[in-house]
Parts: structure tokens; C-alpha cells; sequence
């Protein structure tokens, strides 16, 4: 697996996005179980290995259809 640090500049509701099933990993230490609330400021995510492309969006983007992998797929969500 590996490990990544990343910054949220706007407090809000946060969703894993995988490219290639459900997303899984380890946010700020617990298990994703789907979206939740980040604080601004720096997070870490370990995710396992053959994770493949993984995305954190706003959560409300998802509920909405969106997912940033769609355009590779020539869909939108």
C-alpha cells in the first residue's frame, strides 16, 4: 500500500472515490466507511496495495452523479 498527505483548504464532507470498485483505505487513522467531515487543515490517507486511482471529492459532487474518473469513461458518473 502507501500512505498520502493532503491538505483540505474548506472544511466540509468528504467522499473516497476509486476508479475500479468501492474506495478503502485508512483516513486520519480509521477505516473509510463512506463519506465524513474534514477539518481544514492536513490528513493522511493510507490506502492498500493495487488500490489504483483513488479521489477524494466533496461528497455532495457524489450524491450528484459525479465522479472524476467518468471522463475517461466518456460518462458522467
Amino acid at each position: 500500500g502507501r500512505s498520502i498527505d493532503f491538505e483540505v483548504a474548506i472544511p466540509a464532507e468528504y467522499a473516497l472515490v476509486a476508479e475500479r470498485g468501492p474506495a478503502t483505505g485508512i483516513l486520519d487513522g480509521e477505516p473509510y466507511a463512506g463519506p465524513r467531515f474534514l477539518d481544514a487543515g492536513r490528513h493522511t490517507l493510507a490506502l492498500p496495495s493495487g488500490a489504483g486511482r483513488t479521489a477524494l471529492i466533496w461528497a455532495r459532487a457524489i450524491e450528484r452523479g459525479f465522479s472524476p474518473f467518468a471522463a475517461a469513461r466518456g460518462t458522467r458518473g
